[in-house]
């Protein structure tokens, strides 16, 4: 029976990767690898990577899932940068572990004021005075909707430009206070009846 080799004998058992025995999907070979060339150390123990690839592992797999949800809340199927940043701004331990990092293409969190923002009641009550004014000047007319937002944001623009002007010339007075006297010379200065 020469030839035809041992029967009986003792078979090789398959490769394990330090990964699959440590039920991780990141590789730990390679990051006991760069462990070993970056030298950030003389001696890197085996525990070291196993423990490095587990921590990256469960960041990314924090980041993807807030991620997820920040795509999801936006309507879309696709991650991009816009959604990694947003989901790392909007958590507090990864905004504090990555404020140094930039995203590229990630844009800024949108950062509206609440004072600023108006309730649908108060845009009713200002765009109903302006109806009512203009319905005391002409009361046969009938204003579009479009025509009355589009006085008060002309006026209103008119009347941050006039206080403007009317600080400068509290402040050019030294005064703290504006009074009826400044709006009257910068309606002046700019040559018009107060």
């Amino acid at each position: 029976m020469s030839g035809r080799g041992k029967i009986g004998g003792k078979t090789r058992a398959k490769a394990k990767t330090h990964s699959s025995r440590a039920g991780l999907q990141f590789p730990v070979g390679h990051v006991h690898r760069l462990l070993c060339k970056g030298n950030y150390a003389q001696c890197v123990g085996t525990g070291a990577p196993v423990y490095l690839a587990d921590v990256l592992e469960y960041l990314t797999a924090e980041i993807l899932e807030l991620a997820g949800n920040a795509a999801q809340d936006n309507k879309k199927t696709l991650i991009i940068l816009r959604h990694l940043q947003l989901a790392v701004r909007n958590n507090e331990e990864l905004n504090k572990l990555l404020g140094g990092v930039t995203i590229a293409q990630g844009g800024v969190l949108p950062n509206i004021q609440a004072v600023l923002l108006l309730k649908k009641t108060e845009r009713a009550v200002k765009a109903n005075a302006w109806w009512e004014i203009a319905q005391d000047l002409k009361t046969d007319l009938r204003f579009q909707s479009s025509a009355v937002m589009a006085l008060q944001e002309a006026s209103e623009a008119y009347l941050v430009s006039l206080f403007e002007d009317t600080n400068l010339c509290a402040v050019h007075a030294k005064m703290v206070t504006i009074m009826p006297k400044d709006i009257q010379l910068a309606c002046r200065i700019r040559g018009k009846r107060a």
